[in-house]
């Protein structure tokens, strides 16, 4: 593996904030045993917001499932090419795991997460922390969230196929293309140089051997790299607010939600996803991908992106049915924080760019994956198909 500097320092690009969000709706506090206790402003605005886009019709429990813990899902893949793969295997199916969609993943049940912590604090040798702990020292295992696999899976590379990651670490999607690319290369590229640093240790670990000579990892700005090279596929797996991993994050994570923090961070996404549409091949595939539900960092930055090049087209994402994914939104309000009180109001003329396309340009073509919908957490992705050189 090598670690290259291709780029001079750029400037600061707008920080992510933090995942936060709210609480579910009250009809998921009426169902709860715990004690009932006053929301926040954050978790009204949270409420507020999502209630007037319409994501789903059963929008309660959309709620109330991020507020159940993530099943522990994992990859196990053939990196030592000895039969450990197998033999993991076999021990998940032992110890109660069952395949998921992506390849080479499972899961456990919900409660088995609540069991690990449990395990690592009463008894560190329990079996399953054991088979993880193993499973990681043979290079052969990582822990990785179900929907995170979706836009790898959605990638779809092919062997000999030449990948960009825009914003690679902490690594668990970089890693997942470097085990697809058989015969090609991933050049991951992180701006945060202590966040590279940890991507090229942790690749090396997990990838190994030759697999390591596939990853060239890169500190640099996404929106400002060289077009001296072009790519069968570009992921742009986005900062964002990262209230769809809220399951992930926790319940702490809700309490101080703010419309704007999508809001700031709509035009960094939109300009990593501009770069990596122009340093894509002709025929190649580009997927945009986050783990938040606002359509201000979804749907938007899509329309946004298609109309400032007309050499892109969306195409369908091929997850199948099994991945119970929704479709993209056609329609959505723009909305700001309601400094006179703890909810949402309608966005001023300066928000115009963000509002909703009047024509259908075909944003159903999106996916939307709901935690509600499987057990998992939140996140979408759109796939586009380049045409000719911008």
């Amino acid at each position: 593996m090598r670690c290259i500097q291709t780029m001079a320092q750029p400037a600061q690009p707008p920080a992510q904030p933090a995942a936060e969000a709210a609480n579910p709706a009250s009809e998921a506090r009426a169902s709860s045993h715990a004690p009932k206790e006053k929301p926040t402003a954050g978790e009204q605005r949270f409420e507020a917001y999502y209630a007037q886009q319409k994501l789903v019709p059963e929008f309660a429990k959309l709620l109330e499932a991020l507020r159940k813990p993530l099943p522990i899902t994992f990859r196990i893949f053939d990196a030592t090419r000895d039969g450990t793969c197998a033999r993991l295997e076999a021990e998940a199916v032992k110890l109660g795991a069952t395949r998921l969609q992506a390849k080479g993943a499972w899961t456990f049940a919900g409660e088995a997460r609540r069991e690990l912590r449990a395990q690592g604090d009463k008894r560190r040798d329990g079996a399953l922390r054991d088979f993880l702990v193993r499973g990681d020292r043979f290079r052969c295992l990582r822990r990785q969230e179900e929907v995170s696999m979706a836009s790898v899976e959605a990638l779809d590379p092919r062997p000999n196929d030449v990948l960009l990651d825009c914003c690679a670490a902490p690594g668990s999607k970089t890693t997942q293309l470097v085990e697809r690319c058989e015969g090609g290369c991933v050049v991951a590229v992180e701006y945060d140089a202590k966040r590279a640093r940890a991507l090229v240790a942790r690749s090396l670990h997990v990838c190994g051997g030759d697999r390591a000579a596939r990853l060239i990892v890169c500190k640099g700005d996404a929106t400002k790299l060289p077009a001296s090279q072009r790519f069968d596929r570009v992921l742009c797996d986005v900062p964002c607010s990262g209230d769809g991993a809220l399951r992930k994050t926790g319940m702490r994570a809700y309490r101080r939600w703010r419309c704007a923090d999508a809001l700031a961070l709509h035009d960094l996404q939109l300009r990593i996803a501009l770069r990596g549409a122009d340093l894509l091949k002709v025929g190649g595939r580009l997927v945009y991908s986050t783990c938040s539900l606002n359509p201000v960092e979804n749907e938007a930055v899509v329309f946004r992106l298609l109309a400032a090049r007309p050499d892109l087209a969306l195409v369908d994402h091929g997850l199948g049915e099994a991945w119970r994914s929704r479709p993209g939104l056609a329609t959505w309000r723009v909305l700001v924080d309601d400094h006179h009180g703890d909810g949402v109001a309608a966005a001023s003329d300066a928000y115009a760019h963000l509002r909703p396309p009047s024509m259908d340009i075909g944003l159903g073509r999106c996916a939307r994956l709901y935690p509600h919908d499987g057990d998992r957490g939140g996140f979408s992705l759109r796939c586009s198909s380049k045409s000719r050189f911008h």
